[in-house]
């Protein structure tokens, strides 16, 4: 087996894939595959991790089921990010947002579902 058909196996192993599906998306890591319908969603909130060298731009996504966490370093991020602000109506300035300060926490609350509102005062 040669280098480049071992690099390629090693990739599909170890590392993390969004694809989109019709209603909602698939987190693939090697073998195993999550799969999750926009209806599911129940909180989506940004943050970024400080890499030393640079930040990792982060999303912790809600599901009945538990938390998921994607970030900006996989595979198919790009469109998923896109799917996502058209699906929830938020505006990508989230991103910009988000990346400055560098190395400054900068969380944000992007999505939070309807049944999920806190109660008013």
């Amino acid at each position: 087996m040669g280098l480049w058909r071992r690099y390629l196996d090693w990739r599909r192993r170890h590392v993390a894939a969004l694809e989109l599906t019709e209603g909602g998306f698939r987190l693939a890591h090697g073998r195993a595959s999550q799969v999750l319908a926009w209806s599911d969603v129940r909180q989506i909130t940004a943050f970024k991790r400080d890499l030393y060298a640079f930040d990792c731009i982060c999303l912790l996504i809600a599901t009945p089921d538990g938390v998921m966490e994607v970030n900006e370093q996989m595979a198919g991020f790009v469109a998923f990010r896109e799917a996502m602000e058209q699906h929830f109506g938020f505006p990508p300035t989230w991103y910009i947002q988000i990346m400055t300060p560098v190395f400054e926490p900068t969380p944000i609350h992007l999505y939070r579902h309807p049944e999920l509102a806190e109660p008013a005062p």
